[in-house]
């Protein structure tokens, strides 16, 4: 369970903050003003949300490259010609909004 602080008792305590975070692995949450100002976490926490971000936008590209081959094998694909003349098109009528 993550613990809650306000920015005043980060302030006034941030060695104890720290300390929690050493022995914990929890997230804190820092509030100001009652609302949720920032969120800290431990290096090692850090480290594992961002091997986690790379690894989803690596799938993620994955995929889409797999369903730009399967279109290309069906034949669902359009000129590259057409695409730029769509998407003028497109920034148009966005003009004409």
């Amino acid at each position: 369970m993550s613990k809650t602080i306000s920015m005043t008792e980060l302030r006034r305590h941030a060695g104890r903050a720290l300390s929690l975070l050493a022995k914990s692995d929890e997230p804190i949450t820092v509030t100001q003003r009652g609302r949720v100002a920032a969120v800290i976490v431990s290096p090692a926490r850090y480290h594992q949300i961002e091997e986690a971000l790379r690894r989803l936008d690596e799938l993620a590209l994955k995929e889409m490259v797999r369903s730009a081959r399967r279109a290309r094998e069906r034949g669902n694909t359009i000129p590259q010609t057409e695409l730029l003349m769509l998407r003028k098109a497109e920034a148009i009528d966005k003009l004409d909004r």
